[in-house]
């Protein structure tokens, strides 16, 4: 599930063609998103909780 869990929650958060989206395989089932304006967030699967998270980098 967690790679699917992944890909939906970026399904139900962001329009198709909102932001780009790539892999980040330092994470778990990584991806890092960019927006228009340049601003990245990576959502990954945390094999601790078992859940999708998301980290803004500085």
């Amino acid at each position: 599930m967690s790679g699917a869990a992944v890909e939906q929650f970026i399904a139900d958060n962001f329009a198709p063609g909102s932001v780009i989206v790539e892999d980040f395989p330092l994470f778990p089932y990584g991806r890092r998103l960019i927006d228009k304006t340049g601003s990245e967030m990576v959502v990954f699967w945390d094999c601790w909780t078992q859940s999708v998270k998301w980290v803004f980098p500085d």
